[in-house]
């Protein structure tokens, strides 16, 4: 499996994605975790304690798994670049995202061209 950018997705990437976010500011930061490692083709959580939780603070959008090219020199997310049918083309933070078809995805065209993702912040919506 590759990137949107043809870099290889393996467990260092995950790995280095996933230590980020914990390090940084995030849903991360509220789990009990001790370490992040990483397996020849996985990456592992050592916890403090059991915590149940952890899939879903996995799916929170600040832990996203990402190119080593999305980040810049400081080790700062600058970029999205992902893998799958879709790849980011704008970026709005808290405000929306743009997606469209990834033309070298592996599986099925996906049957729509763009998607576009608009955020509120009300509680209603």
């Amino acid at each position: 499996m590759t990137f949107h950018d043809g870099t290889s997705f393996n467990a260092s990437v995950a790995k280095h994605s996933l230590s980020r976010a914990w390090e940084q500011p995030s849903v991360l930061g509220k789990a009990p975790i001790a370490g992040i490692t990483k397996g020849e083709n996985s990456v592992v959580f050592t916890l403090k304690k059991p915590f149940a939780a952890l899939p879903a603070l996995l799916a929170h959008a600040t832990a996203i798994v990402t190119a080593l090219s999305a980040f810049d020199t400081e080790g700062n997310l600058s970029s999205f670049v992902g893998t799958g049918p879709f790849k980011v083309t704008k970026f709005t933070p808290l405000q929306s995202i743009e997606l469209s078809h990834n033309d070298t995805y592996w599986g099925d065209a996906p049957d729509i061209e763009t998607v576009n993702y608009l955020a509120d912040s009300r509680a209603e919506t």
